[in-house]
């Protein structure tokens, strides 16, 4: 247990610049792997919500919460049920809806690298004009990740209030789950010992 809270709050160097690399080449501005992203709804979502209140009820609310997810935009503050408001909200805070963002944090790390390489004024340089390659590179493909978080979490609200659940707590421990079973975890913190380190550059997409 040590050495996993260790590792999670000092990972130490995982090759952030060939995940940065990794990420680029296999998903930087490629529609494909966007669109592809998208069948994790139907196929993994859809499945695991009909297991808990059947493929009728789950297929109805997972079509529902993509319309509103599409008309609403995605992590905007739109007022639902006040259970489902607070819901999508902690889910927000907690970054549950937000891990393709782990994206960012290979870049922040790579331009650090180049600050001490090419030192602090072209380093820095370097760093944003990383930053800002990357933001537009995976721009298809963290939308398609947060639009399948956002409708997922919405459509497990949706079941859980319509099968009479009433406390926040318990559908927020649904939805979380929902989305963390059907659509991964990302997190460091959800990798076996031999995916970390400077090993973990080559298990970029695995868990």
């Amino acid at each position: 247990m040590q050495d996993h809270l260790e590792y999670v709050f000092y990972p130490g160097w995982e090759g952030e610049a060939l995940k940065t690399f990794g990420f680029a080449w296999h998903l930087g501005f490629n529609v494909k792997s966007a669109l592809v992203n998208l069948t994790s709804l139907p196929i993994y979502t859809f499945s695991y919500l009909g297991r808990q209140f059947g493929d009728e009820a789950a297929a109805a609310a997972l079509g529902s919460a993509m319309k509103e997810v599409v008309h609403n935009g995605i992590n905007k503050q739109k007022q639902y049920s006040p259970a489902a408001t607070a819901v999508m909200q902690r889910l927000r805070d907690t970054g549950v809806l937000s891990q393709s963002l782990s994206r960012d944090m290979a870049t922040i790390a790579l331009g650090g690298s180049m600050e001490r390489i090419l030192g602090r004024k072209y380093g820095r340089k370097t760093r944003t004009f990383g930053h800002d390659l990357m933001q537009m590179s995976g721009s298809l493909f963290q939308y398609t990740e947060m639009f399948g978080r956002e409708a997922a979490a919405l459509a497990s609200i949706k079941l859980a209030e319509k099968s009479g659940i009433t406390d926040v707590d318990q559908i927020h421990r649904l939805a979380s789950d929902v989305v963390d079973k059907s659509l991964f975890e990302y997190s460091r913190y959800n990798r076996p010992k031999f995916m970390r380190g400077k090993a973990s550059s080559l298990f970029l997409f695995q868990q």
